[in-house]
């Protein structure tokens, strides 16, 4: 074939260098550019090449989230992350006849496991900070006098 096509890989997850999981769904854009290679190492055979593909694409999405902490790989959705595996994964498929044009990510979450370990977190987090606006609101009360009244202030 001589266009683009697309290989939806696998969801996987990967860890992140700060030992946070994280969990994508990747594609890639690719094509033939070398048709003789492609038939003999191959068999032009598109299964073939995209389970190649799918190895090669696999680690590259590996190793740059995993030389990477979690907070900078959610903010590099601009496009960086996407740049970083498609650099990673350069020529090397060059020796079957194809190449890898482009690694999209569709998704990039949390697995549902340490999902509700996050809100769990974050609940806990907002309880502790509604506690402590009470106890200031009961003591600042409290410093006021029994009628309301701030005792600071004089009466004229």
């Amino acid at each position: 074939p001589n266009y683009e096509m697309v290989y939806d890989l696998v969801p996987s997850e990967v860890n992140t260098r700060d030992k946070k999981v994280m969990l994508t769904d990747s594609f890639a854009l690719w094509s033939v550019t070398d048709p003789l290679e492609y038939l003999s190492r191959l068999g032009a055979s598109k299964a073939n090449a995209e389970s190649r593909i799918s190895v090669v694409v696999y680690n590259a999405v590996k190793n740059v989230i995993s030389s990477t902490d979690q907070a900078d790989v959610i903010s590099g959705r601009d496009g960086k992350l996407a740049e970083l595996i498609t650099e990673r994964i350069g020529n090397s498929l060059d020796s079957y006849g194809i190449t890898v044009k482009k690694v999209e990510t569709k998704m990039l979450d949390l697995p549902d496991s340490n999902k509700e370990a996050v809100y769990q977190r974050m609940i806990s987090e907002r309880q502790n900070i509604a506690a402590g606006n009470t106890a200031d609101g009961h003591h600042h009360l409290r410093g006021r006098g029994q009628g309301g009244e701030d005792p600071g202030r004089r009466r004229g």
